[in-house]
């Protein structure tokens, strides 16, 4: 009996958890036909910094689905 493959769907990454691509195992015997790879974090991607009147800074990631704010202090 041959191969019955088995396929892995990809992840995509986010800003902060890795991804993978698409596999393909064997359904019978587990034996590994086209293997996933990790596709590392993206990190967030920041919009225009905005001052906030009290030494500080703030932006938020502009990725679909994140609602990630930073705020870091003004080092000037």
């Amino acid at each position: 009996m041959g191969h019955i493959e088995a396929r892995r769907d990809a992840v995509e990454p986010t800003c902060t958890e890795a991804g993978y691509t698409a596999g393909v195992d064997c359904a019978v015997c587990g034996d590994v036909l086209r293997a996933v790879e990790t596709v590392p974090a993206l990190g967030h991607w920041y919009g225009e910094w905005t001052g906030n009147g009290d030494g500080t800074h703030d932006a938020s990631c502009r990725r679909e689905g994140c609602r990630h704010t930073a705020k870091v202090e003004c080092t000037l």
